[in-house]
């Protein structure tokens, strides 16, 4: 999921990563994050990113249905 207003710069991000799909919002989402198994990352990319790993399956798991439930509502 991404911001609408972050098109441009996701496509940039987006263009090696294969099988990947993003869907657009209008709607404000915190900073970029990724989540792989029972870790989370939190990504601000400014000049120099800053990324925070959190190690934690019950946290992992509830950005995971965060995400799931954005994403069923977007067409």
């Amino acid at each position: 999921l991404a911001m609408k207003q972050t098109k441009q710069k996701s496509k940039q991000v987006r263009k090696n990563l294969k099988h990947t799909q993003i869907k657009y919002v209008n709607e404000f989402l915190p900073t970029g994050m990724v989540i792989y198994k029972n870790k989370i990352i939190i990504i601000e990319w400014e000049d120099s990113p800053i990324a925070i790993t959190i190690e934690s399956k019950k946290i992992a798991s509830s950005y995971k249905q965060f995400f799931l439930d954005k994403w069923e509502k977007i067409n």
